[in-house]
């Protein structure tokens, strides 16, 4: 069923999600904080002195970082930082302590970086959402979650068919949930779909439930910036 109450039916792109999830997981896994001075695979530092503005001392790739959008979280400044093709990238928590940087691994699952692709959410733990448009035309995402005065990578890539990925604390738990929009159309029906559902998920990854299908972005609880009620969301079926 695809209205009011009851579950979803979904497409075959929500399959395909879970099978790049399955395909993507140990890559994203394996980008986690490096100690100072230690370089990555394109060459450049991946640490350095906390300078916001310019990303002075870091490589993104061949070319020195620049700064894409900062967000202020309590006190504490995070940084996406990127080549100018927005291709490579790196997150930059820069606080009292010294900073720390992490790869941001979706470029390396084909995401381009822009000026929107950080969005953090303060909280019990503070979250931060790294976005970005994948080649296939949506939105892939990864999360930095920060507990206990640390900041660390949570192991999860997230996808949406329909190009939104967005933090809402939707279970009231004080930490920010990560809200995607997906198609509910065949592979072949994908061109010009409207039957849409969100399908959200807490910051460590774990499944929430989805909402039921619409036929327009416009009826999403919340749009343009959904946040279901708890009461909105069922069992995900796929």
């Amino acid at each position: 069923m695809t209205g009011g109450g009851g579950r979803t039916p979904r497409s075959v792109v929500v399959l395909a999600w879970l099978a790049a999830v399955i395909t993507v997981g140990a890559l994203v896994a394996a980008a986690t904080l490096r100690p100072a001075g230690e370089t990555d695979e394109d060459g450049g530092p991946v640490t350095g002195a906390s300078t916001p503005a310019t990303g002075a001392g870091l490589q993104c790739g061949s070319q020195a970082c620049q700064s894409v959008a900062t967000q202020q979280v309590g006190q504490e400044s995070v940084e996406l930082l990127s080549d100018p093709a927005g291709r490579i990238g790196r997150v930059r928590v820069s606080g009292a302590g010294a900073p720390s940087v992490f790869e941001a691994t979706i470029t390396q699952l084909g995401a381009q970086l822009t000026a929107n692709s950080l969005q953090c959410a303060t909280g019990v733990s503070a979250v931060c959402l790294v976005r970005g448009t994948s080649p296939s035309g949506g939105s892939v995402g990864e999360v930095l979650l920060a507990k206990d005065g640390a900041w660390s990578r949570i192991d999860v890539p997230y996808y949406s068919a329909g190009s939104y990925l967005g933090l809402a604390d939707v279970n009231r738990d004080g930490v920010a949930d990560v809200v995607s929009v997906q198609y509910d159309c065949d592979s072949a029906e994908l061109t010009g779909c409207q039957r849409v559902f969100l399908w959200v998920f807490e910051a460590t990854g774990d499944n929430i439930g989805c909402t039921a299908t619409v036929t327009g972005v416009e009826q999403l609880a919340g749009w343009p910036n959904p946040a279901p009620e708890m009461g909105q969301l069922y069992p995900c079926v796929t």
